[in-house]
């Protein structure tokens, strides 16, 4: 209860704060320092003081008991005949540690001073200290009990352009499958893996049962939530845009066919507002998937490059993005690049190589140390990877129904190649169907559908594979260096519409809309890591509404993927828009 008090007076407030504690509801402290010192010049020894009992401090109330002190427990004779017999009664008594009656000494509260020369409530330290406060003064650890049974935390740092990438391992989440404080600068994350082996959720397609969440905690910067309830909201579109970011790092790596729920939790607890935490993120993410038991092709690296005055800067500051001419973000393997999410002004082809080799080098130095890390930090638990069983017997059976299967498909992609996307992706439809309902009556009763689905799938891309090698035609009847036809057209809407236009690829179809407004109408964005306000002037917003492909489905707020292409859309664009 003490940790709310934050001002530079911390230590008259405890010590009000501990004589409230010692009235116990008496609502007047003046009073009761009055009547404990006349009671302790009485002739009467201390062990007939005792605390008042509590009063009821629900909110709002201040009945009759918080009116004035309480009277002591014991009642106390006037007679000194009857004070002698009571003293003599307590002289005799031992209390017992089953005794529900106290001794004065043990509730007595001992006002010590802090090296600070403030006090504190029984000698101890004031909670604040046991971790790092606002004023940037190093907490005492505190230990109680048998710690022996706890894992001791390891750290490894590792320089990135000057600044200190450290890995920690062991002392946050222990529980989790798998957890990583990872810390440069002021930026500190907290990344977690917890892993469902029960079966997941059942998705319509065979992808990675991976959920990934990443979220700016206000208290990382000191701040309270900006809203009317004080309260960590749903993700904001920049939480939403980093999420998918180190998804993307990371979900090419895992095997297919598995079948674990695995989720993946990323949590900034402190910021600096010096540089950005998105690079960081990926590199706790990786680093935790490497120490659990997940069956996973990593670890993954990640590094941020700009380019200053003609130079290029790995991991540059907030302020020197400002003035960067690039804003691209390198994930990768060992030896291998990734992932890329760029913004930029116009750049040629030999220097972008350039960047990205430079980017390689610190990718792999920041690789090593998460290997170095999981070598050092061993779990006692191993959980064997699973084998990824095929819902296709392996007998005559199986392999008739997958030959049928794949020649159904290859008929079926022969057929469709003067028909439209729809009228295609019909006949697939019902051609996937039937080979399904024949896998059903041959394959285990163990199996989900989400596994029967995938064994169906990978028939189809077998068949649309074969084809496109052995004819040189996709199924659409183009060949491989055909496109899709394009037609534009602009001005489409009137009235008081800005500007309109409606772009066509294919069967895809993209309308437009631009609307201009005031230097007050630009969006005001808070942001925990930035040191003041962003003003976007230029926002691009990507809408996909359930009937483009044909489907029901209910209006609601953007998700994930709209967010994620109108910000990818944004950044191609925001460059040529005049500032």
């Amino acid at each position: 209860m003490f940790g709310s008090f934050r001002s530079a007076s911390t230590g008259d407030r405890l010590s009000t704060c501990a004589k409230r504690i010692l009235c116990r509801g008496a609502s007047d402290v003046r009073k009761v320092e009055q009547s404990t010192a006349k009671m302790q010049n009485s002739s009467l020894p201390s062990e007939y003081f005792r605390m008042a009992p509590t009063a009821k401090r629900s909110s709002g109330y201040r009945g009759k008991e918080a009116q004035k002190p309480q009277p002591p427990l014991a009642s106390v004779s006037k007679s000194a005949k009857s004070a002698k017999r009571m003293e003599r009664a307590s002289n005799n008594s031992q209390p017992t540690s089953s005794s529900p009656q106290r001794s004065v000494q043990s509730r007595r509260t001992n006002f010590a001073d802090d090296p600070a020369g403030k006090p504190f409530l029984n000698g101890n330290t004031h909670p604040r200290i046991l971790g790092h406060s606002s004023g940037g003064r190093p907490g005492k650890v505190v230990k109680s009990g048998n710690n022996s049974d706890v894992p001791a935390a390891l750290s490894l740092p590792v320089s990135v352009n000057g600044r200190s990438v450290k890995f920690e391992a062991g002392r946050m989440a222990r529980l989790a499958e798998g957890s990583v404080v990872a810390t440069s600068g002021g930026n500190s994350v907290l990344a977690a893996v917890a892993v469902s082996r029960e079966g997941g959720m059942e998705f319509q397609d065979a992808g990675t049962n991976l959920q990934l969440d990443y979220r700016e905690k206000a208290a990382s910067r000191g701040m309270i939530p900006i809203n009317a309830r004080k309260r960590e909201n749903t993700a904001s579109d920049k939480e939403t845009l980093v999420g998918r970011l180190i998804d993307r790092s990371l979900r090419p790596l895992f095997p297919k066919g598995i079948t674990d729920q695995i989720q993946l939790s990323c949590t900034l607890m402190s910021a600096d507002s010096v540089s950005n935490a998105d690079a960081l993120s990926i590199n706790a993410a990786s680093a935790a998937l490497l120490l659990s038991h997940v069956e996973w092709k990593g670890p993954v690296g990640a590094v941020r490059l700009g380019m200053v005055d003609g130079e290029f800067v790995e991991n540059p500051s907030i302020d020197q993005l400002r003035s960067s001419t690039l804003n691209m973000l390198v994930a990768g393997t060992s030896g291998h690049i990734l992932a890329l999410e760029a913004e930029a002004a116009e750049i040629d082809e030999k220097t972008l190589f350039k960047g990205l080799e430079r980017a390689q080098e610190k990718i792999d130095s920041v690789i090593e140390a998460q290997l170095e890390l999981a070598k050092k930090y061993q779990k006692n638990e191993q959980i064997e990877p699973q084998e990824i069983a095929d819902p296709c017997p392996v007998n005559e059976a199986g392999d008739l129904f997958a030959v049928q299967a794949v020649q159904e498909f290859r008929e079926v992609f022969k057929s469709t190649r003067t028909l439209g996307k729809q009228n295609r992706a019909k006949l697939i439809g019902r051609a996937f169907g039937r080979s399904l309902n024949r896998l059903k009556k041959i394959a285990a009763d163990h199996f989900s559908p989400v596994q029967l689905n995938a064994k169906i799938d990978s028939f189809a891309r077998q068949a649309f594979r074969e084809l496109i090698l052995e004819t040189k035609t996709r199924c659409d009847g183009r060949t491989l260096d055909d496109i899709r036809s394009i037609r534009a057209e602009v001005g489409l809407l009137g009235g008081d519409v800005h500007g309109s236009a409606l772009f066509e690829r294919g069967d895809t179809q993209v309308l437009a809309v631009t609307t201009l407004g005031l230097p007050q109408e630009a969006q005001r964005v808070e942001q925990y890591l930035a040191p003041q306000e962003k003003i976007k002037r230029f926002l691009l917003h990507y809408d996909f509404p359930s009937f483009c492909n044909g489907e029901v489905g209910t209006r609601m707020k953007a998700n994930r993927r709209e967010i994620g292409h109108g910000a990818l859309a944004e950044k191609a664009l925001a460059w040529m828009v005049p500032t």
